[in-house]
């Protein structure tokens, strides 16, 4: 997907943010919550942004994180299913979203919102 960059692996998220703060590296990729709460939210972060928009290249990232019930829980699936719908549907959801984080956290927003 970037063909000119240069791939630097870490043993962890923080080392990687260290070195974006040193000038080490250019950018780097992570989980948007995980770059909201951790890095660009402290101090260190400030004169920083997310660039390019949401990458959400399932071959890439996968389909994402879920709710888990037992396959049996048909009706507790189908609750939270309509509970979720629901509430993006009145808005709800987008008041929290924006409440809490600079980005769409369910993987963009429905029309309206």
């Amino acid at each position: 997907m970037f063909p000119d960059a240069e791939i630097v692996l870490y043993g962890s998220q923080d080392e990687v943010f260290r070195d974006l703060v040193l000038g080490r590296v250019d950018a780097q990729v992570s989980d948007s919550l995980i770059a909201q709460e951790i890095f660009l939210s402290s101090d260190e972060g400030a004169d920083y942004a997310f660039l390019g928009g949401d990458h959400l290249d399932v071959e890439c990232y996968g389909e994402g994180v879920g709710i888990a019930v037992r396959k049996d829980e048909e009706e507790l699936r189908d609750a939270f299913n309509e509970a979720i719908a629901a509430l993006r549907e009145n808005g709800t959801y987008a008041e929290i979203n924006d409440t809490y984080f600079l980005f769409g956290i369910y993987g963009g927003r429905p029309e309206g919102e």
